[in-house]
C-alpha cells in the first residue's frame, strides 16, 4: 500500500527476501505519467474498487509502503476494507531477539532494526533503518521510529507516536499518545499526551 520513497524501500526488503508472489502498488494520487521508472515494471492500482479485484485474483497480503502515522492508519483501513490480510515486512538482515518480543499485526522492520528482548510492539508499527529498540520497551499502535532512532531500556511509548530520525530515548521514559518527537532530540523526561518536543535535551 502507497508507492513512493517508503515503497520502494519496502520493495527493496521483498526482493532481498527472495518474495516470488505478484507485488502491486496502490496509489490514488498520483497520475500514473508520473510514478517512478522502477514502478512500469509493477502493477499500480489506482482505486478501490482494483484495489478489490487484486486481492481476490493475485493475493490478499498486503503490508504498509507509506510513512506518516495518520497515513499510515487511513491506507491499513482501507487495505482491510477492501479484502486485504496484514502481513509482516522484516528484512533478513536485522538483528531481533527470540526472548519474549511480541509484534501486532503489520510490523515494518527494515533493514539493520536491532530489537532486544521483553519488547512489545502494537500494531502497524514502522521500524526504520538502524533504529534501536533496546529491552523492555512498550509500544502501542501506528508508531513510526525514524532511521538510527534510539529507545533504550524500559521506554514506554503510547499510540500514533511519530519519532524521529536519529532522536534518542532515554531509560525509563514514558511517550504519551499521538507525539512527535523530534529528528536528532534527545529526550530526558516524560512526554505528555498531544507534544510535540526537539532539541537536546527535548522540551
Amino acid at each position: 500500500m502507497g508507492s513512493g520513497g517508503h515503497a520502494k524501500e519496502v520493495l527493496d526488503v521483498l526482493l532481498n527476501n527472495n518474495y516470488r508472489k505478484p507485488i502491486a502498488f496502490y496509489n490514488d494520487v498520483t497520475p500514473l505519467n508520473e510514478i517512478s521508472e522502477l514502478f512500469k515494471k509493477y502493477t499500480i492500482i489506482q482505486n478501490k474498487e482494483a484495489l478489490t479485484n487484486w486481492y481476490n485474483t493475485q493475493s490478499t497480503a498486503f503490508v504498509l509502503g507509506i510513512g506518516g502515522v495518520t497515513t499510515r492508519m487511513k491506507m491499513r483501513e482501507l487495505a482491510l476494507n477492501s479484502g486485504g490480510t496484514e502481513s509482516h515486512l522484516i528484512a533478513h538482515n536485522n538483528s531481533i531477539s527470540e526472548t519474549d518480543v511480541q509484534f501486532g499485526a503489520g510490523l515494518n522492520a527494515m533493514q539493520f532494526v536491532f530489537v532486544s528482548s521483553s519488547v512489545t510492539i502494537g500494531k502497524a508499527a514502522l521500524l526504520n533503518t538502524r533504529c534501536n529498540i533496546h529491552h523492555d520497551v512498550t509500544m502501542g499502535d501506528f508508531c513510526e521510529i525514524g532511521p538510527g532512532a534510539i529507545l533504550l531500556g524500559k521506554v514506554k511509548v503510547g499510540n500514533n507516536v511519530f519519532i524521529g530520525a536519529g532522536a534518542v530515548i532515554l531509560p525509563g521514559i514514558t511517550i504519551g499518545n499521538h507525539c512527535t518527537i523530534g529528528a536528532g532530540a534527545v529526550v530526558t523526561k516524560d512526554v505528555l499526551d498531544n507534544l510535540i518536543v526537539k532539541g537536546n535535551p527535548a522540551k
